[in-house]
C-alpha cells in the first residue's frame, strides 16, 4: 500500500503491481477482497479495473473505448471459473459442453 511519503506518481504504480501480482497468479476474476480498498479504488478510477458484478472486477486497458467489451469477452470463461470456484468450491467449474444459453456445474 502507498505510504504518505511516496510521490503521487508512485502510488498508482503500487496499485498496478498489486494487480500484476494477481494476474501472475492466474486470477482473472478479481474479488473485492483480493485487493485492499485503496488499490481497488485507484485502479477503478484510473480505468484499469472494470466492475463486472457486485464485488467482482475484470482487468481492462484504460485506453479502451466507451462500450468496448473486448476484455470482458476475452476473460469470460476464466472469470466464470474463478467466480464458480469462489462461490461453490474448487471442484465447481463450467462444463465446456454447455450451450451458450446456460452454464452447469460439474
Amino acid at each position: 500500500m502507498a505510504t504518505p511519503s511516496e510521490k503521487p506518481s508512485e502510488k498508482p504504480v503500487g496499485s498496478l503491481d498489486a494487480l500484476r501480482t494477481l494476474r501472475d497468479r492466474g486470477i482473472v476474476a478479481v474479488r473485492s477482497a483480493d485487493l485492499v480498498p485503496t488499490h481497488r479504488e485507484r485502479l477503478i478510477r484510473h480505468g484499469f479495473l472494470q466492475p463486472d458484478m457486485k464485488g467482482w472486477y475484470v482487468a481492462v486497458s484504460p485506453d479502451r473505448g466507451a462500450g468496448d467489451s473486448t476484455a470482458w469477452y476475452a476473460s469470460f470463461r476464466s472469470f466464470c471459473v474463478g467466480y464458480l470456484s469462489a462461490r461453490f468450491g474448487p471442484g465447481a467449474r463450467a462444463s465446456r459442453a454447455c450451450p451458450r444459453s446456460g452454464w452447469s456445474l460439474r
